[in-house]
């Protein structure tokens, strides 16, 4: 190292302590700034207050920067601070014995003991110098500091020692461990090999056995394939011998055809001769219903049950007109043994009533239905009995809707009306085919109130409360209007259920229907007195044929499926399709959509709300969702298709008035004897 580089060290040095004891920057140090320096130098303050004494040479108690500086720099560096303070100190020291002190020194140093801890003798011996020389009595202290410094490093060499000794053992252990992973990590890796390989293996036979189970299935289907194509060919075979058969029998028809055409041909001659009968047929009965409409006019508004019973007499009149002359004797002598029979006491009505209950009528020797009504007087729970239950077979629907075509029941003495003759004019093969019989609301009203003031017996089952209800509903008058109404559906979605509920107005989950009941039950509408026969018709496949015989004549139909079952919904099409065939173009139709409590108790429906109105918009009928458990929409259901038939019978009415003939369609020739 050069003396400026010494130099510049010594300044550093010496400006680093004169800072720590002047941190204010006063630019001189006192007694007390020196002895801050007992916290950094191992002096004490004793060894500091000589050591200031020594560097105030002029006495001023101040040392300034360059005082400090002059004085200290010999003990930091071992160097000159100039190249003349060091010439004049080589100088001073040059005069003294270097033999003497050098010896000191060896003897000194030989005494601490662990020489060899101190690299830098040369440095130690230049302070030792210049203490023994300036300051004997700091001598013994850097002594002692430098004693003090060895056992240090001592401590420190020992204690590095341990700790190099203690990382190589943890260092060794380590690598120790790391082998142990290492091994341990290698046998994980060959059992978890050999698991893998095991799967492996364990999975290839477990497609290998699911592929053999598959090309077996594979053989069994084709081998079921080749019988069934075998089969086919049999079929096929059988096919052709039945497609020649069918070929041979075509010819057969084809020849029986030619024949039956020449018959044709015959039957169109005769056919010509009945027209020309029936056209003079037709225009007395157009004469008839013109004057029946202009007295019509003067009745109320029941006249309309009277014109539709004018059509059916004269359908009924087109259909029959061959027949008339061979039943007119035998009709004559069952009238007057009917009109002796009108005469007997109350057992004969009570028979009377039994062979209406029974679906019996009368024909006259015109081809006219007379019902025969029973004396409500003697046996009112019997009949309560019937209006109730519905029971199959009964023939309400003739009491209410067959009653025109024949005759009313009188109230008081059971007595038949007689019918009222009005074909005078007609000439003998016609006038006495042609009979009307008015109705009369009064009539049945009044069999309503005298099925109530009489005493009847408790009949089953609570039956009379509806001959109650009729009393309350046609208080004063008999009922205005008759309708029939018929339910059809799929078996178990709750046609009967509804109708009990309307009726009685309580549920009960009753068995499956047999055939065809029938209830009825009296209502007020918009003021209008109303009954509505609600005939029951049972949905099973094998009563079809039975319920269709029932759409004839019916006034309304009202359709029901179940909202939680698809398949009643689905087969809707087939109901309508069986309506369109057997009711009148224009009756109306309600669609009810049955078990709506339900979706109360989180059953999922499996037909929607919009679903059950796009097939209602599509037929153009009424479209409600009930409950025939609560009775939900129910009764504003069966009014709203009240409602419907009475805009359709006044309609019809209005038609009648204006002298709107019916189109009726060309039926086919029976057969003439």
């Amino acid at each position: 190292m050069s003396v400026d580089e010494q130099c510049s060290q010594t300044e550093r040095q010496a400006r680093q302590l004169y800072k720590l004891c002047d941190p204010e920057n006063r630019g001189f140090l006192t007694r007390e700034d020196l002895a801050r320096l007992s916290d950094v130098l191992p002096f004490t303050e004793e060894q500091l207050d000589a050591v200031f004494e020594s560097l105030d040479q002029d006495g001023d108690e101040h040392l300034t920067y360059g005082e400090f500086l002059d004085g200290l720099g010999p003990y930091l560096g071992n160097k000159p601070l100039t190249p003349d303070s060091g010439e004049e100190e080589n100088s001073r020291r040059d005069s003294h014995d270097d033999s003497e002190w050098e010896d000191s020194f060896r003897q000194s140093y030989q005494q601490l003991g662990e020489a060899g801890l101190l690299n830098d003798v040369e440095s130690i011996r230049n302070v030792w110098k210049k203490l023994r020389n300036k300051s004997p009595t700091l001598l013994g202290d850097f002594e002692k500091l430098i004693n003090a410094l060895t056992k240090e490093l001592t401590h420190s060499k020992t204690e590095y020692e341990g700790l190099e000794a203690a990382l190589k053992k943890r260092i060794s252990e380590h690598e120790e461990e790391v082998r142990h992973l290492y091994e341990e990590m290698e046998t994980q890796i060959k059992q978890e090999r050999e698991r893998l390989l095991l799967q492996e293996k364990l999975k290839e036979k477990e497609i290998r056995e699911s592929l053999e189970g598959r090309i077996k299935e594979k053989d069994k289907l084709l081998n079921e394939l080749l019988r069934q194509h075998e089969e086919t060919q049999k079929k096929l075979e059988q096919l052709e011998i039945s497609y020649n058969e069918a070929a041979q029998k075509k010819e057969d028809l084809d020849n029986e055809r030619i024949i039956l055409e020449r018959r044709l041909e015959e039957t169109e001659l005769n056919l010509k001769d009945c027209q020309e009968y029936i056209e003079v047929l037709s225009k007395k009965a157009r004469d008839e219903r013109r004057s029946r409409a202009r007295a019509a006019m003067e009745l109320s508004e029941g006249i309309a049950l009277e014109r539709e019973t004018l059509v059916r007499q004269l359908n009924e009149l087109r259909e029959t007109n061959r027949r008339l002359r061979d039943e007119r004797d035998e009709g004559l002598l069952r009238r007057s043994s009917f009109n002796q029979r009108s005469n007997s006491t109350g057992e004969s009505l009570y028979a009377a009533m039994q062979l209406v209950s029974q679906g019996q009528t009368t024909v006259d020797g015109y081809g006219r239905m007379t019902a025969v009504c029973p004396n409500l007087v003697d046996r009112p729970d019997r009949f309560a009995a019937n209006v109730h239950h519905g029971r199959r077979g009964s023939t309400m629907d003739t009491y209410f809707s067959q009653i025109p075509t024949g005759a009313l029941c009188s109230t008081g003495e059971g007595s038949i009306i007689e019918e009222e003759e009005a074909g005078d004019e007609f000439t003998d093969d016609v006038s006495d085919s042609v009979f009307s019989s008015r109705r009369k609301r009064s009539h049945l009203g009044n069999s309503a109130r005298n099925l109530t003031d009489r005493s009847p017996r408790p009949s089953p089952d609570g039956a009379i409360d509806q001959a109650t209800i009729m009393e309350d509903a046609f208080s004063g008058s008999g009922p205005e209007r008759v309708f029939k109404v018929i339910s059809i559906g799929n078996s178990g979605v709750g046609k009967t259920s509804i109708l009990q509920m309307f009726v009685t107005g309580t549920f009960s989950q009753s068995a499956t229907t047999i055939g065809v009941d029938v209830q009825v039950k009296p209502m007020k509408v918009d003021g209008t007195s109303v009954v509505l026969q609600l005939w029951d018709t049972a949905g099973q496949e094998r009563y079809r044929s039975i319920t269709t015989q029932y759409f004839r004549k019916a006034d309304g139909v009202v359709l029901v499926y179940d909202l939680t079952s698809e398949m009643s919904f689905l087969q809707l099409r087939g109901w309508m399709q069986n309506v369109a065939d057997g009711v009148d173009p224009g009756t109306p139709v309600m669609l009810l959509a049955n078990k709506a409590d339900l979706l109360n108790e989180n059953v999922p429906a499996n037909v929607t709300f919009q679903a059950g109105e796009r097939f209602a918009k599509e037929y153009e009928a009424l479209y409600f969702q009930v409950s025939a458990k609560t009775g939900e929409n129910i009764d504003r259901a069966f009014e709203a298709l009240v409602r419907c038939l009475k805009q359709q019978e006044d309609k019809r009415f209005n038609d009648l008035l204006t002298f709107k003939m019916p189109v009726l369609s060309k039926k086919k020739a029976c057969c003439m004897n």
